[in-house]
């Protein structure tokens, strides 16, 4: 039996079943039980990004692969709540009520859950850089 693992990790959640031969012998075999197999979360969270209109790291967004369940709160230095999204797909653009922030170092605390572990909690900081 041969298996190609490369690019062949599940997305979501799969149930698999092995089936081994006897070489040279097809009326030997057996079979395993099930087992389910859950992508491992991938989370990565940059830290700086330039909201200047370039089009390139306009937004701080966390990537990742295999999350569920996402938060993400900004706060400026003196602790007042900037942003906060619970999409993975929506990152901070840098403004506040409406206004570009200055250049400044900001405070992230992230809380994802993924299939195939619990939830994970990280706090750090994201530079703005104009």
């Amino acid at each position: 039996m041969s298996v190609n693992a490369q690019n062949t990790f599940p997305v979501n959640a799969q149930n698999y079943r092995v089936t081994a031969f006897k070489k040279n012998q097809p009326q030997v075999f057996s079979v395993s039980n099930y087992a389910r197999v859950s992508p491992s979360a991938v989370l990565y969270i940059p830290n700086a990004f330039t909201p200047n209109g370039d089009g390139i790291n306009e937004t701080f967004a966390p990537k990742g692969d295999g999350i569920e369940t996402f938060k993400m709160l900004i706060y400026n230095r003196w602790g007042e709540l900037l942003f906060e999204t619970q999409d993975l797909q929506k990152g901070w653009d840098g403004t506040f009520k409406g206004v570009l922030s200055q250049q400044d170092v900001y405070i992230y605390k992230v809380s994802a859950r993924g299939q195939a572990y619990g939830l994970v909690e990280q706090e750090g900081t994201v530079t703005l850089i104009d």
